[in-house]
């Protein structure tokens, strides 16, 4: 047969890229979108993208990342913002899912016993003489991690029948992590993570815990309370119909089936997508977003994909990750409370 020529890849990437993770081989800026250079014709599946580094999962599930390492250990040249494999243990190994967060990654690796494994900056691990776990530790107690999710102080993988298991503090040592069952929690599909709070997708509802100081559990009672915690999920009220989550650093979001983008949480940048409030205790409509597929939400700012291709972020704007070919110190104000189009999407 005749060779076929590979599809161009559209992996675009912006914002800010001191430590280059864009991925284009610079640390130039990229304010509306550039590709991700240095993996050839493979096609990736997926992108997760963390503080100063993302990562793609290739077709043939290897793992490529770009950016600030996690850990020292086979650390490229401080000038080579090129693409890399890390940590060296995984690479050329198909994985299942992937979390990053500001300072570590966790994979899921497939297969009859599968194991998850995290590396870098682990929460609770990390001690003055030992601050990264240079190759990857197995979070004991996970077997067949179906998804993960990473947030500043924890992990949490969904695994047999819909339960989720999350890191555990008293566990978790520099060179080995422990986890702990998630109370109440059976049937879900989905996990996500904050900074100190998670939340599960089930059946089209949601249910989150940990820390509420910032209204990441989304069902704050009378307000925002900066010492409410909750150790057993709580129900988000008024979700129904959810078919995707996430979860930025003291936000969150969830697609409904009707293409709707429901958001709650910290909203002093607009991250949630309503003008002039600080805290957005419940969900909320986010105007302006029609026919959304999936939703993904940053530090402090979130961007949804419609069915047309079209990406709309709204946030903030510091450093142009919104795409839309301008930054913070550009603009009058600097973050958007609606939505705007990525330059180049859709």
């Amino acid at each position: 047969p005749a060779p076929t020529t590979p599809a161009p890849r559209a992996d675009r990437c912006f914002e800010a890229n001191n430590a280059g993770q864009l991925g284009n081989g610079t640390s130039d800026k990229g304010v509306s979108g550039v590709p991700v250079d240095g993996i050839g014709d493979t096609p990736l599946v997926a992108i997760h993208a963390g503080l100063q580094n993302a990562c793609g999962l290739t077709n043939t599930r290897t793992l490529n990342c770009w950016g600030r390492p996690f850990s020292p250990e086979g650390r490229p040249p401080v000038t080579d913002y090129r693409p890399f494999q890390e940590p060296k243990p995984l690479q050329n190994t198909p994985v299942g899912a992937l979390a990053l967060a500001s300072g570590f990654a966790c994979v899921s690796l497939p297969g009859a016993g599968s194991s998850v494994e995290c590396w870098g900056q682990i929460p609770h691990a990390r001690t003055a003489l030992a601050p990264f776990a240079t190759l990857p530790i197995v979070v004991t107690g996970i077997d067949g991690a179906s998804d993960l999710a990473a947030g500043d102080e924890t992990m949490c993988a969904i695994v047999t029948a819909g339960k989720i298991r999350c890191l555990d503090p008293a566990q978790t040592t520099p060179s080995s992590a422990g986890s702990l069952e998630v109370a109440d929690i059976e049937g879900s599909t989905q996990v996500t993570a904050g900074a100190r709070f998670a939340c599960a997708l089930i059946s089209g509802s949601v249910k989150c815990w940990g820390s509420d100081s910032t209204g990441g559990l989304g069902d704050a009672p009378s307000g925002v309370d900066s010492s409410r915690h909750s150790d057993t999920p709580v129900d988000v009220p008024g979700l129904h119909d959810v078919i995707m989550l996430s979860a930025g650093h003291d936000s969150a979001c969830a697609v409904l089936s009707t293409g709707s983008v429901e958001c709650w949480g910290l909203n002093d940048l607009g991250q949630v997508g309503v003008p002039y409030k600080k805290y957005i205790e419940g969900p909320s409509v986010v105007p302006g977003v029609t026919g959304a597929t999936e939703v993904s939400v940053g530090g402090n700012h979130a961007c949804a994909r419609l069915g047309s291709g079209a990406v709309m972020c709204w946030g903030d704007n510091m450093a142009g990750q919104l795409g839309n070919g301008r930054v913070a110190r550009q603009e009058q104000q600097p973050y958007r409370t609606s939505p705007g189009k990525v330059l180049g999407s859709g």
